[in-house]
């Protein structure tokens, strides 16, 4: 879930170009539509500052950057965004100026590469964008062993595990007798995303 959102707000705020640019351990953009077509739908609010601070950058590109270039229009100012990522493309479904208000920090290092100027009161005015990922618990965190192959093995044992979870979870209730984590693991998913629900479990 958190890779979903991750993904589709990586695009929104030009973080990445495409999903091939994603890095997220894990990760495979042909497994997107695998089973099925993907839809992925985010409903964003804004802060009115934000969207007042990144027109100010977008007059300062205008005006400093791009000049006598194609110039960029101000963004529609408008406290809801929904995203709506499916078929490989990204939509915002009130319009594409909208869309642009999450693009600010985006706008600041253009400015930045670009310019000389001083402009570190707008970092406070702009979000950006965190989030956790498996390097919080997978492999060795410590920095000598810090190398791909170790978060590969980390992720590898995690498919491993969740594979056996399934097996456990689909056998008959009187031919279990130990602890069903898969199912524990579905009633706090359901706890946290009650839209949300475990159906399969690609075990090649």
């Amino acid at each position: 879930m958190l890779q979903a959102i991750a993904l589709v707000l990586s695009l929104a705020t030009r973080q990445i170009a495409d999903i091939n640019s994603f890095h997220w351990n894990g990760f495979v953009p042909a497994n997107i539509a695998l089973f099925s077509s993907t839809k992925i739908k985010l409903e964003l609010e804004m802060e009115k500052d934000e969207s007042v601070a990144t027109n100010e950058l977008i007059e300062k590109l205008n005006t400093v950057v791009l000049k006598d270039s194609e110039t960029i229009e101000p963004v529609e100012q408008s406290k809801k965004i929904t995203l709506v990522y499916q078929e490989g493309h990204l939509n915002c479904l009130e319009g594409l100026n909208t869309l642009r208000q999450l693009q600010g920090r985006f706008y600041f290092k253009t400015l930045l590469k670009n310019t000389q100027a001083d402009m570190p009161q707008y970092l406070s005015r702009l979000g950006d964008v965190f989030w956790f990922d498996q390097y919080r618990n997978l492999g060795n965190t410590f920095p000598d062993n810090f190398a791909t192959p170790s978060w590969i093995n980390g992720i590898a044992s995690m498919r491993d595990a969740l594979s056996r979870w399934w097996v456990y979870y689909k056998l008959d209730e009187e031919d279990k007798q130990g602890t069903d984590y898969l199912f524990e693991f579905k009633k706090k998913l359901a706890y946290c995303f009650s839209r949300n629900s475990i159906c399969r479990c690609q075990t090649d």
